[in-house]
């Protein structure tokens, strides 16, 4: 995750609370990834062996 920021994919935000609270967003950057994944998505979708496991989502 500390690399993702670094490189600007996402945003760390630590929240004042006690306990304290970490939250990740997707940056612009980040957001540009959305199609590459759902391709690499789809790939996996077309050659993985069967189907997949009941409850796990099928859509991106």
């Amino acid at each position: 995750m500390r690399e993702l920021e670094a490189d600007g994919v996402i945003v760390r935000t630590v929240s004042a609370e006690t306990p304290s609270r970490v939250e990740y967003e997707l940056t612009a950057l980040g957001h540009s990834l959305t199609p590459i994944l759902a391709t690499l998505h789809e790939w996996g979708a077309r050659h993985r062996p069967g189907p997949l496991p009941s409850g796990t989502p099928d859509q991106h």
